[in-house]
Order: C-alpha cells, then sequence, then structure tokens
C-alpha cells in the first residue's frame, strides 16, 4: 500500500484548522466575549478534544489563529486599516478610512474587536506616533486604549440595531472617535 502525500495529509490538517477556527467562531457569536473550552470547541467541529490539541495547544491558542484569520479577512475586504497615509487625513476622514471598516465588518462575529485587539492597539499607535509625534509614549497607549474603548462600545451598539438606524449609530461612533482623536491630536495632523 503507498503511503499518502505529505500534500494530501497538509490539505487536510488545513481543512482540520480551518474547521476548529470556524467552530469557536460560532461558539463565539452564540455566547458573545465569553470564550468557550476546548471540550466545547472540539464538540462543536464534531472533532475529539485529542484532535483539538493536535492542532492548538490551548484555547488562547485557537483563538489567536481565529484573530490572525479575522485580520486577513479584514485586509481583504478593506485593505490596510492603520497608514501613514490614514494618519494624516483630517480627524473624520480618518474614522472613515480606518475605524468605520472595524465598525461594519462581520457583524455576525460580535468578538471580532476582542480578537483583533492587540493588531487594532499596535494599527492606533503607529497611527498616533504618525499625527502627534511628540505625544509621549504611555499617553499614545492611553489613546490607543480609549480608542479601543470606543471601538468595542460603539460596535455593540451598532450590532444591536438594523437598517438606517445601524447607520445613525455608526455615525455617532464614528464623530466620537474622531473628535476624541481631534481633542488629543489636534485637529490638523503634521
Amino acid at each position: 500500500m503507498a503511503e499518502p502525500r505529505r500534500g494530501g495529509r497538509q490539505a487536510r490538517g488545513e481543512r482540520r484548522v480551518e474547521q476548529l477556527l470556524d467552530a469557536v467562531a460560532r461558539l463565539l457569536c452564540r455566547t458573545g466575549a465569553t470564550v468557550p473550552g476546548t471540550t466545547a470547541i472540539a464538540r462543536e467541529a464534531g472533532v475529539s478534544p485529542g484532535t483539538f490539541y493536535q492542532f492548538f495547544a490551548d484555547k488562547e491558542s485557537v483563538l489567536a489563529a481565529l484573530g490572525e484569520r479575522l485580520v486577513r479577512e479584514l485586509y481583504a475586504a478593506h485593505g490596510p486599516l492603520f497608514t501613514a497615509e490614514h494618519a494624516r487625513l483630517p480627524p473624520q476622514r480618518l474614522t472613515d478610512a480606518a475605524f468605520a471598516p472595524l465598525l461594519s465588518f462581520q457583524p455576525e462575529n460580535p468578538a471580532l474587536l476582542m480578537l483583533i485587539r492587540a493588531e487594532l492597539l499596535g494599527g492606533v499607535r503607529e497611527m498616533l506616533t504618525v499625527r502627534a509625534p511628540a505625544m509621549p509614549a504611555a499617553q499614545r497607549d492611553r489613546v490607543a486604549d480609549m480608542v479601543c474603548a470606543l471601538l468595542q462600545a460603539g460596535r455593540a451598539l451598532v450590532l444591536a440595531h438594523q437598517g438606517p438606524e445601524a447607520d445613525a449609530y455608526t455615525a455617532e461612533v464614528k464623530a466620537v472617535i474622531g473628535r476624541y482623536l481631534s481633542s488629543r491630536t489636534g485637529s490638523a495632523p503634521p
């Protein structure tokens, strides 16, 4: 009997990883920010807990992998959000370019911002470095944290509504973030 090709094993492994990522995404959609355990993830994926551990060390590693996948999908759909070009825009245009996609991306995944928080914090910090280069690092970290918190709270409001009302909440969240950034960095970037 011939050995299966490595490519076939690799493809099956990749499908299994996607199956597990899909399972944790579904569970997060049902539970919000409550992180499911590895047994629940395996059960949702229709695999044994042992199979889960063939691909992920723990629930934190599967969440990190899901976050990475979501970042790839976000950037594929909207392009890079945290660019020097965006950082130089007036505050309201900056919110349209860098933050509005986060408010509307994957509404079926309410835990999106929790999963990509590190990416989001890093991107906001980089934009603040361009926009307000004299801002002390500790203040830049606080402002980035505040922007992330505003996005998380705002996204929850947007997702709780539909149609024109969701659009109205999106506009409000963008206005709040734009005004906040303007107050911390000045209305005109360097």
